[in-house]
């Protein structure tokens, strides 16, 4: 069955399908709008035929929402993750052994995050040579790190396996953080904490408890702990050597919890493109439902992000690297943890060398403030040419252009002598979704560069805004031409200077979109153009057309 039949399905006949074949058919449509969507990625022209393309995979993606019981939320990119370069072993972090695998967790309940790290062994010999949990504690603080040195099997815990991934979870809901650990033979060996939530006490391993099932010989489990479907109790996802991630469903309770038959690469997830998968589950983009990092065989960071919801996951196509992410060398293991005390999460990556590289998260500058959250109904359209460019190579030296030519009938853009003229740009992704605005503060009257800001042009059909500082808003120039239909247009440059005033991490917000949309506001109205042809679209840079 086609994307399109599938797609053309009523919904009573959807109603008759089982659950299986719901998911089944969703995983086909979210296929087929991937191999679509990169090939549109690189469509030049023809832009008819190309936005009824792009309409196609979206409805698509819709239906196959709809089959997998998702109501499609879009990507929130007004809190997309940036993220600093690495710090290599930062705070007193130590290298204790090869293949690290890290997880951060409160385990002496004294408001800071400790480090667990699992390690693997290796034996020339011949012989057998267990993996190890090494513990770091923070003796500092919630917001100034300060780890100690690293002990081997602290709080009763053992070796249990080649190599060891751990995850740290209260599996029973008694208040405390047990501990699973994966290891090479594929098994998932849990120990239970008897302790209390800021004295431990790890109780004996038990393997495959709860109804867990191992993932076979050498595969090398990796698990993630998460309520992954709103639930209440907390879901097992492990990866494995060949870099996919295997869902076990807690069909139980938070306190008595029991998984349900292994289940590979469900809710759109996808293998790794270069295998070894070392999952993790958290909110980096802070919308409220459980977006999916992991490692691989390359040593990457692979991001998939949910746009379903909290309880009903949906994760989009696999995306490497970005975000100011970078390779770590082999057999990357992410974990995730507010570890500066600063309200977001910062990430910790371990590499097969036994190094663990800290990307601490940064805040974006949106400056979403000027413009609604969806676009305004009604903008004029009919501009024959349109254009974005956003660069973000050097922090504090970003810069926007936007250019919307060839455009309908305008009589006037305002009076500059009339002082607070309302100019703004909002830009939106190809969901509608606010990514950033622009407020220009192209005050009328005041000077720039030690001559009026605004003069007229075109024999008073125009504006033109000139402030080669961009002191007050980054907003360098602004030329807002009227006239006759295919005569007018609105051009703005726009470069941030040490006040830092334009929006940041717009480059990375819009490297998985579509297609981008373009608002201007002024006293003239408001002014639309979309682009749907992506000339590129990196972490850094952005062009479309």
């Amino acid at each position: 069955m086609t994307a399109d039949h599938i797609a053309d399905l009523s919904n009573a006949q959807i109603s008759r399908l089982s659950t299986r074949e719901r998911r089944g058919l969703a995983r086909v449509l979210l296929q087929a709008a991937r191999r679509e969507g990169a090939r549109l990625r690189v469509t030049r022209g023809a832009y008819r035929r190309t936005a009824r393309a792009r309409q196609r995979v979206r409805r698509w993606l819709v239906v196959a929402a709809f089959l997998a019981g998702v109501a499609v939320a879009g990507p929130s990119f007004a809190a997309a993750p940036e993220f600093d370069p690495p710090q290599l072993n930062p705070h007193g972090i130590s290298n204790s052994g090869t293949y690290a695998s890290p997880s951060f967790a409160d385990i002496d309940g004294d408001g800071d995050l400790d480090l667990f790290v699992g390690v693997g062994a290796n034996d020339a010999g011949g012989g057998v040579a267990y993996g190890k949990t090494m513990f770091m504690e923070n003796q500092g603080s919630a917001s100034v790190p300060a780890f100690g040195a690293a002990q081997t099997n602290p709080f009763g815990l053992v070796s249990v396996g080649t190599f060891h991934g751990p995850a740290l979870g209260d599996i029973d809901d008694d208040g405390d953080l047990d501990m699973f650990v994966g290891v090479r033979s594929g098994d998932l060996v849990y120990q239970g904490n008897s302790g209390s939530a800021s004295v431990p006490a790890f109780g004996a391993p038990q393997t495959n408890p709860f109804g867990l099932t191992g993932l076979g010989v050498d595969t090398y489990a990796l698990p993630a702990l998460g309520d992954i479907d709103g639930d209440g109790d907390l879901d097992m996802l492990v990866g494995n050597l060949a870099g996919d991630v295997v869902f076990f469903e807690n069909n139980g309770t938070a306190s008595t919890p029991a998984f349900g038959s292994p289940e590979t690469n469900p809710f759109g997830l996808q293998r790794v493109a270069a295998g070894s998968g070392a999952p993790t589950f958290d909110d980096v983009d802070h919308d409220g439902d459980l977006d999916a990092f992991s490692g691989d065989l390359d040593g990457n960071a692979v991001f998939f992000e949910n746009i379903g919801t909290a309880s009903t996951p949906l994760f989009t196509d696999q995306l490497t690297n970005r975000f100011g992410m970078q390779d770590v060398g082999k057999y990357s293991a992410p974990c995730f943890g507010d570890i500066d005390g600063d309200g977001d999460l910062d990430a910790l990556i371990g590499a097969d060398t036994g190094d663990l590289f800290l990307f601490e998260m940064i805040t974006p500058k949106r400056l979403i403030g000027a413009c609604a959250v969806a676009p305004e109904v009604g903008c004029e359209t009919g501009f024959e040419k349109a254009q974005l460019k956003i660069s973000e190579k050097t922090a504090g030296k970003e810069s926007i252009q936007a250019k919307m030519l060839k455009g309908p009938t305008i009589v006037s853009f305002g009076n500059p002598s009339v002082p607070g003229p309302d100019y703004a740009l909002c830009i939106y992704n190809g969901t509608d979704a606010l990514v950033a605005s622009v407020d220009i503060d192209a005050t009328g009257g005041e000077t720039c560069d030690g001559k009026p800001c605004w003069k007229e042009i075109g024999g008073g059909k125009g504006l033109l805004y000139g402030d080669k500082g961009g002191a007050a808003d980054g907003v360098t120039q602004l030329k807002l031409m009227g006239g006759a239909t295919g005569k007018t247009q609105i051009q703005l440059k726009a470069a941030n200077d040490a006040d830092n005033q334009l929006p940041t991490g717009v480059a990375s917000a819009l490297q998985t979109t579509a297609s981008v949309k373009v608002q201007f506001t002024s006293p003239a109205g408001c002014h639309e153009a979309e682009m749907v042809v992506i000339k590129k679209a990196a972490p850094d840079e952005f062009q479309a057309q």
